[in-house]
């Protein structure tokens, strides 16, 4: 599903406009989006929790040529999601 379809879902659901349901799907994916980047939790009851993990850097071996190269560290969004969302896809 795209965010747009989400809009247009949503905005048949509860009945109001598709441009005022889009203005408020893109305004909270930019919150949750600013949050993450933070590095600040996100937990959305019933639905799962989003979190920022730092991976370290690391010094790998290319395997044809010897030679050592550098990964520098990074940040990753990870999510988990509720056992209610679980139970819901099995």
């Amino acid at each position: 599903m795209t965010r747009d379809e989400l809009s247009h879902r949503v905005a048949s659901d509860c009945g109001l406009s598709v441009v005022l349901t889009d203005r408020v799907v893109r305004a909270t994916l930019e919150r949750l989006s600013e949050a993450l980047e933070q590095g600040q939790r996100i937990e959305l009851r019933k639905f799962g929790v989003f979190w920022v993990q730092e991976w370290p850097g690391r010094t790998v071996v290319d395997p044809v040529t010897q030679q050592a190269h550098r990964i520098p560290s990074r940040r990753v969004a990870r999510f988990r999601p509720s056992t209610t969302l679980k139970s819901r896809l099995n």
